[in-house]
């Protein structure tokens, strides 16, 4: 997967020019790089080309985007209908979110949640899904160091059993060592081109 040519300017600040990145097939790849050198913004430009593309797109979001007031199975199972029956949907659903250890809040509202929880929800949703391409925007950052453990080896679990492209934006090197077959430092990335 390649984007090619990408120039992305906010007023004055020139994120990227003429910017080429590829990306390995049924590979995670890492990015990591100081705040403000544009991670959020390559995962957004990809988002946009896989849909003009029409390519099944999963993205975990640095802020939750649940629907607020619809239950926590709803909201993994939502998507999922789309391509599943209704009882397949919900049998997946309560798969990871057990696995994810948010099994006892599926039928809560979103809204009731804690941010650790919602950013299980929202990764659950996104893994449930039959995506092509999965993004990952800081998916883990608001769990506490023994569910972060937990959730990323399910994660990669997942990731083995079933190949697509990940792309995985994150702070944390250690996070990136563990899940991904490549990192890439974005400020050098920019650098080259």
């Amino acid at each position: 997967m390649k984007i090619e040519n990408l120039n992305v300017q906010y007023e004055n600040n020139i994120v990227f020019k003429n910017f080429f990145i590829e990306f390995d097939e049924e590979k995670t790849t890492g990015i990591i790089g100081k705040s403000g050198c544009g991670k959020t913004t390559l995962l957004k430009e990809i988002a946009k080309s896989a849909k003009q593309q029409k390519i099944r797109l999963s993205f975990v979001f640095q802020e939750h985007r649940l629907i607020e007031n619809i239950s926590v199975i709803e909201n993994v199972a939502l998507p999922l209908k789309n391509i599943f029956t209704k009882n397949e949907s919900y049998e997946k659903a309560r798969f990871f979110l057990s696995e994810t250890g948010i099994a006892e809040k599926a039928n809560e509202k979103a809204k009731n949640l804690s941010g650790g929880e919602k950013q299980r929800v929202s990764l659950c949703r996104a893994l449930a899904f039959p995506s092509k391409i999965l993004l990952l925007d800081e998916a883990f950052q608001s769990l506490d160091t023994k569910t972060k453990e937990k959730v990323i080896l399910f994660t990669k679990k997942v990731l083995e059993n079933k190949k697509r492209t990940v792309i995985f934006v994150t702070h944390d090197i250690n996070e990136a060592k563990i899940l991904c077959d490549k990192i890439i430092n974005l400020e050098e990335e920019t650098k080259k081109s």
